[in-house]
């Protein structure tokens, strides 16, 4: 007796849950973007199908090898393609973008940005100083670029300032913890004298009076 697929399926559900292991349900990879013919009709590697209103694809082996994704990719340049002729055929002053230009920001100039005389002179100052190692690793060689750009973006100046304004910061944390530690030293002074003029006081309560 064959049990459908369905019936099948809802007891292989029904027992994973009972024994308490996650159903894990397979997802067919669906690509939208091929048309519904080359779903049903079996793929010719030899002579790949191209959907209607799409450019020929320039390597047929290549298309046979990548399947439906790479297909999907050459159909969504295609089409890309395809829009840009057709405004450039309506308006030639229209320029198609170009994928691999990086727009200018304002951290990041179009002109590559003209370096300080200090910093060559420093740089080459440095450099003076390296041996063939350091001249040829790239990392050390970063590393001293930053250290020297560093040095000459912030002044001596400025480091003496913070490094006062430091100072006086740790003073100003430690005057508050020594304050401090002496207000709850003298609070538990006066503690401890409350309670012994308390344990006094009972002392003396507890005494019997003294024969006139």
């Amino acid at each position: 007796m064959s049990v459908p697929f369905s019936e099948r399926r809802i007891i292989a559900m029904s027992i994973a849950l009972m024994i308490g292991r996650p159903v894990v349900r397979r997802r067919k990879s669906v690509c939208h973007a091929v048309p519904p013919l080359s779903r049903t009709r079996p793929f010719d590697k030899s002579r790949p199908q191209q959907p209607s209103g799409t450019m020929p694809c320039p390597d047929p082996s290549l298309c046979a090898q990548g399947g439906p994704q790479l297909r999907c990719a050459q159909e969504r340049f295609a089409t890309r393609t395809a829009y840009w002729q057709e405004r450039l055929d309506h308006d030639p002053a229209v320029q198609p973008p170009d994928a691999f230009s990086v727009r200018p920001t304002a951290d990041r100039p179009d002109a590559p940005r003209p370096r300080d005389p200090g910093y060559l002179a420093a740089l080459t100052a440095h450099q003076q100083t390296w041996d063939g190692r350091q001249e040829t690793d790239p990392l050390i060689r970063a590393k001293a670029e930053r250290q020297i750009r560093e040095r000459i973006r912030e002044p001596e100046h400025r480091f003496v300032e913070g490094r006062r304004a430091q100072t006086g910061r740790r003073a100003a944390l430690d005057a508050a913890d020594r304050s401090a530690s002496s207000d709850a030293a003298r609070a538990r002074v006066r503690a401890l004298k409350r309670l012994a003029e308390e344990r006094a006081a009972a002392a003396r309560a507890d005494r019997p009076a003294e024969p006139s």
